[in-house]
C-alpha cells in the first residue's frame, strides 16, 4: 500500500504509528490499555486516565480497565458516570 505521511504501511493497510493502539509505535505492536499517544502506550493504571470517549467499537480488555479504574477506584463519595450513545 503507498500511505501519505505520517501514515505507514502495515499489514496491508495505512497506519499511524502515533495514535493506533493495535499498531503503537510500530506495525503489530499493540497497546493492552487501547490508548496509544505519540507512539507509546499508555498505562491503565487508577488514576492515570479519565474515560471521556471509548467508543467500543473494538472492546479490549484494558479499556475495561481504565473504566473500571475510573469508576470503582475513586477516592470519594458518590460516584458519577456518564453515558452517551450515538454518533
Amino acid at each position: 500500500a503507498m500511505c501519505d505521511a505520517p501514515l505507514v504501511a502495515c499489514e496491508g493497510a495505512c497506519r499511524d504509528f502515533r495514535t493506533d493502539p493495535d499498531h503503537c509505535g510500530g506495525c503489530g505492536r499493540a497497546c493492552a490499555s487501547g490508548i496509544c499517544v505519540d507512539g507509546m502506550c499508555s498505562d491503565a493504571l487508577a488514576g492515570h486516565v479519565v474515560v471521556i470517549g471509548h467508543d467500543y467499537t473494538v472492546g479490549r480488555p484494558g479499556m475495561n480497565r481504565i473504566a473500571g479504574n475510573a469508576v470503582f477506584l475513586v477516592r470519594s463519595s458518590p460516584v458519577r458516570v456518564l453515558t452517551w450513545e450515538g454518533s
